[in-house]
């Protein structure tokens, strides 16, 4: 997977991806951005859990 926003800030496309980099960011987690098994596109925001402190 790869970050398709990468070193940018809301250029093209749908900003709500470059929203959802950031929020991540600021969590210290990631979005990224891949195939779906299924075809077309996969999302994934992972956060780290502050339950177990990481």
């Amino acid at each position: 997977m790869r970050d398709v926003y990468a070193g940018s800030r809301y250029t093209t496309g749908t900003p709500a991806l470059a929203i959802a980099r950031d929020a991540a960011r600021r969590h210290g987690g990631t979005r990224t951005v891949g195939r779906s098994a299924s075809g077309g596109a996969l999302f994934e925001l992972t956060l780290p859990d502050a339950t177990r402190g990481g």
